[in-house]
């Protein structure tokens, strides 16, 4: 434990605490202030299917495309 003294009082603290805020950059302050404010999301699949009765009718699949070869055929001996 480490004795730091903020706004006049003496607070004890680990010493991995008072190293780790010592030397945080600046990444950490913009993550903390982002925090604050919400950010768009995409939306999940279980909300989609959820508001669509369940039935997954949200957005067809594209058709498969036509095959680059000829059907294989097998001959039995």
């Amino acid at each position: 434990m480490v004795i730091v003294e903020k706004r006049g009082w003496e607070i004890k603290k680990p010493k991995a605490v008072v190293d780790y805020n010592g030397t945080m950059g600046g990444v950490d302050k913009v993550y903390q202030n982002l925090s604050h404010y919400p950010l768009p999301r995409k939306p999940s699949s279980s909300l989609l299917f959820s508001c669509c009765g369940g039935k997954g009718a949200a957005a067809p699949r594209p058709a498969r495309p036509p095959p680059c070869h000829p059907p294989l055929i097998v001959v039995a001996p």
